[in-house]
């Protein structure tokens, strides 16, 4: 397969540029006013500021090399005016200089700054009409949060590009988690049942996590990316088991998930796009003061490792994955 040389950011900038006509036009006037502007002046003897005594409010054309005249003061008309083509021109680059620089900012603050305010309310009620007759009232929870966050990107070349990103996040607990007791068979409880029970005074879970990575094109038609990646989570909503028969759900104190993932697409083919992955996840449970036999074990719901291959074929306009 024959690979085509990427083009950079300037290069794809300068031929789209050149393709645009009323930019080149515009651009090529601009240029034109600035020299004559910068130039202009040393063509003359005469300074913007000095005063010829004997020729005042000479018209265009008046003598002693006065091209344009002057004024009523004796100045020089066609050197004060391309001096004051230089200052519009100045005037001009520092205000889109100053509006490039503020609209940058603004931008990338807008792009890769940002967050989220959750508001999470809950309150419950838990009636049986058969005996005993049952009811209980949860009292009204509630709990805000505003969850930051932050992200970059870093195009290190015209082939590699650079990201990391970092913020918090906040999960609050379902009602399945609150208020919902469940009981299904099970061959290993000594009682045939296993009942998983519900905690009406669960916290929400908190986060904060970060991630490091970057994408690579080292072919026309292939691209490799890596990323390494942290997440810390406090209050963690998880099955407590009690014994055989009776799990229980609790907030756990702290835990950790942390892992690597790597990644390649490719397009081979004119008509086939290949997409791959492998994660590899370290998770484990930090602090939990309920169970510390807990503490430093992996959580059973995560994961070690994660693969993904997919393959995706376009004929016309027809088009198939797999």
């Amino acid at each position: 397969m024959t690979e085509v040389a990427s083009r950079g950011f300037w290069a794809d900038a300068w031929r789209r540029l050149r393709r645009n006509k009323a930019s080149m036009v515009a651009a090529t006037v601009i240029v034109l006013i600035s020299l004559v502007a910068f130039i202009g002046p040393a063509l003359s003897p005469h300074e913007f500021d000095a005063i010829d005594w004997d020729n005042m409010a000479v018209g265009l054309g008046g003598p002693n090399d006065h091209w344009l005249g002057t004024d009523r003061l004796g100045r020089d008309l066609y050197v004060r005016t391309l001096h004051g083509v230089q200052i519009s021109l100045q005037i001009g680059l520092l205000a889109t200089l100053v509006s490039l620089c503020i609209g940058v900012a603004f931008g990338a603050t807008a792009g890769y700054l940002g967050g989220r305010i959750d508001r999470w309310s809950t309150d419950g009620l838990y009636f049986q009409n058969t005996a005993p007759v049952t009811r209980t009232t949860y009292p009204e929870r509630s709990d805000t949060a505003f969850n930051p966050t932050v992200s970059g990107v870093f195009k290190a070349g015209s082939d590699l590009t650079l990201r990391a990103s970092s913020g918090k996040s906040f999960r609050a607990p379902s009602n399945l988690d609150l208020y919902s007791t469940s009981v299904i068979n099970s061959s290993v409880s000594p009682t045939g049942t296993l009942t998983t029970q519900s905690d009406p005074n669960l916290r929400p879970e908190t986060a904060s996590s970060w991630e490091l990575g970057g994408d690579w094109r080292f072919s026309s038609w292939a691209k490799a990316s890596a990323s390494v990646y942290q997440t810390r989570l406090s209050d963690l909503i998880y099955a407590q088991q009690i014994d055989l028969s009776l799990t229980q759900r609790i907030n756990a104190g702290k835990a950790r998930s942390q892992g690597v993932e790597l990644g390649l697409a490719a397009k081979p083919l004119s008509w086939l796009e290949v997409a791959t992955h492998v994660s590899w996840i370290d998770a484990k449970i930090l602090d939990n003061p309920t169970d510390r036999l807990s503490e430093g074990k992996r959580m059973t719901n995560v994961p070690r490792r994660i693969a993904y291959l997919g393959l995706t074929a376009r004929q016309g306009p027809w088009s198939g994955t797999a």
